[in-house]
């Protein structure tokens, strides 16, 4: 009973002392998917990110890509990744910082009649600016160089849809991990969980929005944890026949 209470003290005391910080977010971000034939297509995001009640930038994202569909099951893709994060939060970066990645993915679907079931497996590998700040604790506008890292990303999404209607409901779970030098996943530094409702209206076009809540374990050793509202737009254009 003893050691069971140490352990309690040792581990709230260390939960404690560990820095959080609690950032409401609202997220948008397009979606753009432009067949080239039946197997091939080309796809485009541009996100951009507010948080302290959507008044403050926090980051914006490009991401164009390229990907093959296999079969219904099976569709693989590549891309780029531009990404720039601004100083927000309790704990702010010294600058604003911008990464570079370069990433590979597989898409797995499990169609279960109204339910479908989508596993999303990525590597990405990312070149990250360093933040600098000079001797003086100012923020130098230079940057001396790139941090090079692999990272592993999970993501399972199920969506319901209605027969015969415009709306479906959507959830998905993403982990994020570090990985080794032999890109195996080892430490988890993020976890976002997103319950959205879908509206489409055409064949060309769906509204998507709802509720993230993403936790992150930062290199400073702050935690975060930010609820995010997310609405996306998604265009569609199919290849001419």
């Amino acid at each position: 009973m003893r050691k069971i209470l140490v352990f309690l003290l040792v581990f709230c005391a260390s939960t404690g002392l560990r820095a959080q910080d609690v950032n409401p977010s609202a997220w948008t971000l397009y979606n753009g998917r432009y067949d080239l034939n039946e197997r091939w297509f080309l796809n485009s995001e541009l996100h951009f990110r507010f948080t302290d009640g959507a008044l403050t930038f926090q980051q914006f994202l490009f991401r164009p890509q390229v990907s093959y569909v296999l079969n219904p099951n099976f569709t693989f893709s590549g891309g780029y990744t531009y990404i720039h994060t601004y100083p927000y939060g309790e704990y702010p970066l010294p600058n604003d910082i911008g990464e570079n990645n370069i990433w590979e993915e597989v898409m797995i679907h499990h169609p279960l009649g109204s339910l479908k079931m989508s596993h999303r497996i990525r590597m990405e590998h990312r070149w990250i600016e360093h933040p600098v700040v000079s001797g003086t604790g100012s923020i130098n506008g230079s940057n001396p160089g790139y941090s090079f890292g692999n990272r592993f990303r999970y993501r399972l999404i199920l969506e319901y849809r209605w027969k015969d209607s415009p709306w479906a409901v959507m959830a998905y779970d993403e982990l994020f991990f570090s990985t080794n030098e032999y890109l195996v996943p080892q430490g988890l530094n993020q976890n976002w969980l997103y319950l959205s409702a879908k509206y489409k209206l055409n064949d060309r076009w769906v509204i998507q929005t709802g509720w993230q809540q993403q936790y992150l374990e930062l290199a400073n050793g702050t935690t975060q944890q930010n609820p995010t509202w997310l609405t996306a737009v998604h265009y569609h254009l199919p290849a001419r026949p």
